[in-house]
């Protein structure tokens, strides 16, 4: 299949083609270094082990990128430990999607290229500084993001050992171009603050929690969701399934 993809030169728009090895990264390397109308390509690497073999690879793909004349690029289950290889240099795109399989450790965000236009990303624990970095991006317009978090305490333990947790909190300013937010904490409770001017642009908002636990961690719902003042579109998804009636 992919070979046949490779003698169309007249192509302008290639969804998504399974990198599942080596060679086929490479010949997707050929058919940008030869196409020249391609402009949307969608590249998935969930077949593909990480390996120092398929980095370098990985490393031509983003030189030719950067000479082609694709306007879109998305890249699907791209390993953690090849994102430090999406350098932050402008790239010519108008939109660059990553979806990262996770859940990554936080240091991995730290690496992650400014340059991002959509991402999808699952985190180990959400921590301040990490989402600090995502929301200092300056090019995020969506952002579909995953926390694992610990697992969360029952409202049947006693009081005094409630654990209490501090809100990972969403600043001022913070993410200053996104338009579309989606959060999940898998662990349950709802683990993210909006401050007075933060997502100054949020258009779209989803969020999955659970009310019991997020009343355990937390002790309450208040998480600032009237400070998202250009906010038109609210979907949340409320797991009640362990609350009393």
């Amino acid at each position: 299949m992919l070979s046949d993809i490779l003698i169309m030169q007249g192509l302008q728009e290639v969804s998504m083609i399974r990198v599942n090895s080596i060679k086929s990264l490479h010949e997707v390397v050929g058919l940008l270094a030869r196409s020249e109308r391609l402009g949307i390509l969608g590249l998935s690497f969930d077949g593909l082990s990480p390996s120092l073999d398929g980095a370098r690879a990985f490393t031509d793909l983003v030189r030719a990128v950067r000479h082609s004349k694709l306007r879109s690029l998305s890249l699907h289950c791209l390993h953690g430990d090849w994102i430090g290889l999406l350098d932050s240099r402008p790239y010519q795109l108008r939109r660059f999607e990553v979806s990262i399989p996770g859940p990554v450790l936080e240091r991995t965000v730290f690496v992650i290229p400014c340059c991002i236009t959509h991402m999808n990303i699952e985190v180990t624990q959400l921590g301040e500084k990490g989402l600090s970095v995502i929301a200092s991006m300056p090019l995020l317009v969506l952002l579909k993001l995953a926390s694992s978090g610990p697992a969360a305490p029952m409202m049947d333990m006693d009081t005094s050992l409630r654990k209490q947790r501090r809100r990972a909190i969403i600043r001022r300013g913070a993410f200053r171009c996104l338009k579309v937010f989606w959060f999940t904490c898998k662990a349950g409770g709802n683990e993210v603050q909006f401050d007075p001017g933060a997502m100054p642009q949020l258009q779209g908002l989803r969020l999955h929690f659970n009310t019991l636990e997020t009343l355990s961690l937390y002790g309450d719902f208040e998480f600032g969701i009237e400070h998202l003042s250009s906010l038109n579109r609210i979907h949340v998804t409320l797991a009640c399934e362990d609350t009393a009636a």
